[in-house]
């Protein structure tokens, strides 16, 4: 047995105009109206408490009294209801006492157009919005939450799953806000369980489309950086001295002349390179001849290097959306 223990459409936050509330206490059936849709095998609508409860006559709710049937019920809202501007919230409570691992069914809260005669109303007949469990045993369990645009019905393009601690007898909370912003919240006993930009979770048309009839211009330039003709010299820039790059080049051989009486002999020493600008070094000459031997300066050579440096310089909606509805329903 499910149980459909209140039903609730608000608009607003703390100051809140609720548009639609049932407790099903008195007398109901005068506010709801059974319907019937053809070639269908219609089950029939009661109102209890259910098996356990706290309060026997506010935990009342609609009740499926047979099996293996289908239900439909529509209750025509005192005044319209529109989420412009404002937050819309639609929110009910209900349990399925019966949930067994073979168990498949489903219980949902439609928001309809206005309409004359809803007496037929079955599936297949336009909506605006549909919210509500659809359970089957413990292994596929969700939240359907759909909208109809334009004679298509729009599924979320992820489902909001339950978890398996969520799937029991016991009464649950379901919440549906959608904001003027158009962003939306569902929730699962207070606690959400799917939020983000309806656009973008729905098949909703975008906020923006490519243009068919979009052509480039004909002075269209193609190239993503050009010469800009403001662009001028640095003052100076022309008398910036050009430096040669550094290069490193072998030392010429350096040798140490030795001079004696009898005659003298050039002893080779080993070659180096300073890449660095750093002086390079050579030995002393010396002479043996009467006398201690004098001493003259180190030869020193100074080769400046440095790197040549230049420098070039470098040119260069969400879809608003709101929904009207004179009555609600289940089905």
């Amino acid at each position: 047995m499910q149980v459909f223990s209140t039903l609730a459409l608000v608009l607003g936050a703390a100051t809140a105009e609720v548009y639609f509330e049932e407790d099903f206490s008195g007398d109901w059936e005068s506010r709801w109206k059974a319907a019937s849709p053809p070639g269908k095998e219609m089950g029939k609508w009661g109102v209890t408490s259910g098996k356990w409860f706290v309060d026997e006559e506010a935990n009342k709710g609609l009740t499926l009294t047979e099996d293996m049937r289908f239900y439909s019920i529509v209750a025509k809202m005192p005044k319209l209801a529109s989420s412009k501007g404002k937050p819309l919230v639609v929110q009910f409570s209900t349990k399925i006492e019966n949930h067994q691992y073979a168990y498949c069914g489903g219980g949902y809260m439609k928001l309809l157009p206005d309409k004359a005669d809803y007496s037929k109303f079955g599936g297949d007949d336009e909506y605006h919005v549909m919210f509500g469990p659809d359970l089957c045993g413990y292994d596929v369990s969700h939240i359907h939450a759909i909208f109809s645009h334009k004679g298509e019905n729009l599924l979320k393009s992820d489902k909001v799953n339950l978890e398996y601690s969520d799937k029991n007898e016991f009464t649950h909370l379901y919440t549906f806000e959608f904001k003027p912003d158009g962003t939306y919240d569902i929730l699962f006993d207070l606690k959400s369980k799917a939020s983000g930009k309806i656009v973008e979770d729905w098949a909703f048309p975008k906020p923006m489309i490519d243009d068919a009839d979009d052509k480039k211009p004909s002075d269209w330039v193609d190239e993503q950086e050009i010469d800009d003709p403001e662009a001028k010299k640095p003052d100076g820039y022309d008398d910036i001295r050009l430096r040669s790059p550094t290069r490193t080049r072998p030392s010429p051989r350096i040798g140490t002349m030795r001079t004696t009486a009898s005659g003298s002999r050039l002893s080779s020493t080993t070659r180096s390179s300073r890449a660095s600008g750093s002086p390079r070094r050579s030995p002393t000459p010396r002479t043996r001849a009467s006398g201690p031997p004098s001493r003259s300066r180190t030869r020193t050579t100074r080769r400046a290097c440095s790197s040549l440096r230049t420098t070039r310089p470098t040119s260069a909606s969400s879809c608003g959306w709101s929904t009207t509805a004179r009555s609600s329903t289940t089905s």
